[in-house]
């Protein structure tokens, strides 16, 4: 018969291996002969938690990863402390956890430095990826503005707010877009009016006119293609 401290070494032998599956079998199997066990029982409550958090911690992991290879050092740090909360043997976790703390401080260093010479600090901005990522969809938010594609621009602008929560520029440039796309919806209710009003009239040139006015805002408004294709039968 297998002495319980044989059985003790085995199981935690198998949860340093994270085989957690394995080390649950080993349990189930030593409680059969010492089923009063309190470290047996302890170590299979330990080895059920682990094996059910694992794909989080897995998905965790691969985040924080992730995240700091976007240079988003703050949030990766806060995916591994999560983790190391979880499960402090978790592999590497302690490494990326000091690597991301390494990152923060040089940001913190060049940020002080930064502040002392506007010069730098826009130097330093202007090579900043996340910084140019969010220049690019400014950029190309403000081409789709241009071409009165506002609610595109507002789409584009919001995925700002994936890099920088509290943006400020991206929220005046999609009020700004937001109010456009009021003011152009207001426009085509108008038209939509007064071309029904042409059309009890019988006055079928101006009604046209309005509703192409109506189409050349919206291209795919239900109602003015309607009321148009029964103008043109």
């Amino acid at each position: 018969m297998i002495q319980i401290d044989e059985w003790v070494e085995t199981i935690q032998e198998a949860l340093n291996m994270r085989e957690f599956r394995k080390a649950l079998q080993l349990v189930e199997k030593a409680l059969e002969s010492y089923p009063d066990n309190d470290r047996l029982q302890k170590l299979r409550q330990i080895a059920k938690d682990r094996m059910d958090a694992e794909p989080f911690l897995k998905n965790f992991f691969n985040s924080g990863v992730s995240l700091y290879n976007s240079q988003l050092y703050n949030e990766a740090l806060q995916q591994f402390e999560k983790i190391r909360s979880i499960d402090p043997t978790f592999p590497e976790v302690d490494e990326w956890i000091e690597k991301c703390r390494v990152e923060l401080m040089s940001h913190a260093e060049t940020a002080y430095i930064n502040k002392e010479s506007p010069q730098m600090q826009e130097s330093m901005a202007a090579s900043d990826p996340t910084q140019q990522k969010i220049r690019a969809l400014i950029e190309e938010g403000q081409q789709l503005f241009q071409n009165r594609k506002y609610q595109e621009a507002i789409q584009k602008w919001s995925e700002i707010f994936m890099y920088d929560l509290t943006n400020e520029q991206a929220q005046q440039l999609i009020q700004k877009a937001q109010s456009k796309l009021r003011e152009e919806q207001d426009r085509i209710e108008k038209r939509i009016h007064e071309a029904k009003i042409a059309l009890k009239e019988n006055d079928f040139v101006q009604a046209e006119n309005l509703l192409r006015e109506v189409l050349e805002l919206d291209p795919h408004h239900e109602e003015a293609n309607t009321l148009l294709q029964n103008i043109q039968k």
